[in-house]
């Protein structure tokens, strides 16, 4: 198995930092938050030049979600008419910290500023928690920001190793239950 440990200083015999959390201001993607209202979303994006309905399940049982479909940007509006999911595979789409599809792993760590986040580079995506503070109830672990990895692409180089070379080929914003 592949791990990159990003920033550790265990070797200089510095204590390293507390466990890394992914700041909730990242749960947002071209000004679009989750559970944010699905009216705001078109107040902010424009109308949608497609919509689809599709539908949800979870312990409240099956409900309804409206996907608002734009070029770069899909975003599904569920239960109380609120942004559940967001998902884009476009490089176009960067999240407050200038996340991008088309990023490798290094760059997507940098951006994050994750000095002490072990990632795991056989698995196709990574979702570090979220930080507590915000407007998000992470404490029940209801949100999750997925960053999907695609396969190892471009030449090879051999001062790289492969695993280093995978790109983000999509990012998931997703809020959990009723």
């Amino acid at each position: 198995m592949y791990l990159l440990l990003l920033g550790l200083q265990a070797a200089s015999g510095a204590s390293l930092p507390g466990p890394f959390c992914l700041p909730q201001v990242e749960a947002s993607l071209a000004g679009v938050q989750l559970g944010m209202s699905g009216d705001s979303v078109v107040r902010r994006l424009g109308r949608p030049p497609h919509r689809r309905a599709a539908s949800g399940e979870d312990d409240g049982g099956t409900f309804p979600i409206q996907v608002l479909v734009y070029r770069d940007l899909e975003v599904e509006v569920g239960r109380g008419h609120v942004v559940q999911r967001i998902t884009t595979t476009s490089p176009r789409v960067h999240s407050p910290a200038g996340v991008h599809v088309g990023q490798t792993i290094a760059e997507v760590a940098a951006r994050l500023a994750a000095p002490d986040t072990v990632i795991d580079l056989i698995r196709v995506s990574w979702a570090p928690p979220l930080c507590e503070d915000g407007p998000l109830d992470v404490a029940v672990g209801v949100a999750e920001v997925r960053y999907e990895w695609g396969p190892v692409s471009g030449p090879f180089d051999p001062t790289r190793p492969p695993p280093m070379s995978r790109q983000l080929v999509r990012l998931v914003l997703e809020a959990y239950g009723p």
